[in-house]
């Protein structure tokens, strides 16, 4: 297979120039992202219920843009939770024509750069899709936005092995967070 420019992530950046190019009229393009639905690492795993997007309004709305204007909710809800930020994400992947171009479950398993001049090198990318055998697709050009793939620095300190409480790294959707609602909390470091 071949396609003129791949694009290796379905987080916000990967999604936003993918509609980038559909808005410039350009579709000769695929995308690959290892999750089932759109988001990224950073949301889809990392961020948790409670987490929420503070930055400006029109940054993360995927389709703002000189000839589109963010969403209205973005005007009363500037800062969108994890929930909504990934809602967002997946209805303006569906209504702009993202999604035909999205070859989810798909692990990028290897990029080669074939040709030696610049002007005219291609790639090739070894790709496994879920529930399929490997293939070889060719691109004249990848971006490359593979996500927040770090996991939380785990400091232990002293006493946490006597503690009587929980003890959360990070802040992943692996603890309930509304257990500390009415409690003393302690949050250490995490930017």
């Amino acid at each position: 297979r071949s396609s003129d420019l791949i694009i290796i992530g379905a987080g916000h950046i990967g999604l936003k120039l993918a509609m980038t190019w559909i808005m410039e009229g350009y579709s000769n393009f695929v995308l690959f992202d290892r999750k089932g639905q759109v988001g990224g690492t950073s949301w889809i795993d990392q961020a948790n219920s409670t987490s929420r997007l503070q930055t400006e309004v029109g940054v993360y709305h995927l389709q703002y843009h000189e000839h589109n204007d963010w969403p209205l909710w973005a005007v009363e809800n500037p800062w969108p939770s994890r929930d909504k930020l990934l809602e967002h994400f997946q209805e303006v992947s569906e209504k702009f024509g993202i999604l035909p171009h999205c070859r989810m479950n798909t692990n990028v398993k290897s990029l080669n750069v074939v040709g030696r001049d610049y002007w005219s090198q291609t790639y090739e990318l070894t790709i496994k899709t879920k529930g399929k055998d490997e293939e070889v697709v060719k691109g004249a050009s990848v971006a490359f936005f593979p996500g927040n793939l770090t996991n939380p620095k785990r400091v232990t300190y002293p006493g946490e092995d006597t503690f009587d409480g929980d003890i959360v790294y990070g802040i992943s959707s692996q603890f309930d967070y509304s257990k500390v609602r009415g409690n003393s909390v302690m949050i250490v470091g995490s930017g």
